[in-house]
């Protein structure tokens, strides 16, 4: 029934019978499809040594994004725009790509399906509960006059530290130290909530 559904919501999808000795065919009745699923195997324990398994191999054929995948793109770009207006003074361009919640730019729109990349372009952030939660990278991909709201920082060893800054901001705010962009804050009630990464603390 999994791949039965995989099949029918991913139509760029396809079921890939693999070479196997010693297991059985998956068959459509099983899940009330006249659907060929013989590609999919399993391994019975009545048959087989073991407690029982499945497995099936699917491969992406060549061509565009499924409806699913176009409208889950339109939807966390339409989320950074909003951001955008929101909180920058400036229009990224760009090829974008989601991947899950992480949202990303590259300059062009890369073929990198068959290829292994540690990014794929400028981490732009997080699409979540509706809204959009920027990148630290982006922060630092950018110069100071590119944002609407900025907070310079004299002690930059106690925003590196995760300490909350007292500002009168309100919403994304990029945090300065020399004029140079050092990460986020959120501001709200006279506070600016520090969103320096955990993981850089010190």
């Amino acid at each position: 029934e999994i791949v039965l559904w995989v099949l029918e919501n991913y139509p760029e999808i396809e079921l890939v019978p693999m070479m196997t000795n010693g297991v059985s065919e998956a068959s459509g009745r099983w899940a009330d499809t006249e659907l060929d699923l013989s590609g999919a195997k399993r391994i019975f324990p009545h048959k087989s040594k073991g407690e029982g398994h499945f497995a099936a191999l699917f491969h992406k054929k060549s061509g565009g994004f499924s409806k699913h995948e176009m409208t889950y793109k339109c939807e966390t770009e339409k989320m950074f725009r909003d951001f955008e207006k929101t909180a920058l003074n400036t229009n990224l361009s760009g090829h974008m790509t989601a991947f899950g919640d992480k949202l990303f730019l590259s300059p062009y729109n890369l073929d990198i399906d068959k290829i292994k990349v540690v990014l794929p372009g400028l981490f732009l952030g997080i699409c979540k509960k509706g809204r959009f939660e920027p990148s630290h990278a982006l922060c630092l991909a950018l110069s100071k006059e590119d944002f609407k709201s900025t907070f310079d920082v004299s002690d930059c060893g106690a925003y590196f530290s995760g300490e909350t800054i007292t500002a009168d901001k309100k919403g994304w705010t990029a945090v300065l130290y020399n004029g140079y962009p050092v990460g986020w804050g959120k501001g709200s009630d006279g506070v600016l909530k520090n969103h320096f990464p955990k993981y850089l603390r010190f």
